[in-house]
């Protein structure tokens, strides 16, 4: 069986929560960045995704991205708890031919 390595994480700006880790996704999906529409999932889930990259850049200051999240502490936990969600419902919806790095970190209030 053909095993399909993915790592999730958010990068800020560029739109994208899923990476190729080995060569068979990266053979299957191109190179390292994967659009949420392009896995082999419903497309209610993949929009989802989508929602969450973007719910995700709104925690960054654009104006001095260094600074700390401009969302509040029940923000962050709302978020935080929505990606462990959505992220259980990709890794059952697309089995055991996938394995997801999850590295995710939880965003936090820092003051």
């Amino acid at each position: 069986m053909e095993v399909f390595k993915l790592r999730f994480f958010f990068d800020a700006g560029s739109g994208i929560c899923m990476w190729s880790a080995n060569d068979n996704s990266k053979e299957k999906f191109g190179d390292y960045p994967i659009e949420c529409n392009q896995l082999p999932i419903s497309e209610n889930l993949w929009r989802k995704l989508s929602y969450l990259t973007a719910w995700y850049d709104t925690c960054i200051d654009w104006s001095y991205p260094p600074n700390p999240t401009p969302w509040s502490t029940s923000e962050c936990h709302r978020f935080n708890k929505e990606v462990l969600s959505v992220l259980n419902d990709v890794t059952r919806e697309l089995g055991k031919e996938y394995i997801i790095q999850n590295e995710f970190k939880s965003v936090i209030v820092n003051s």
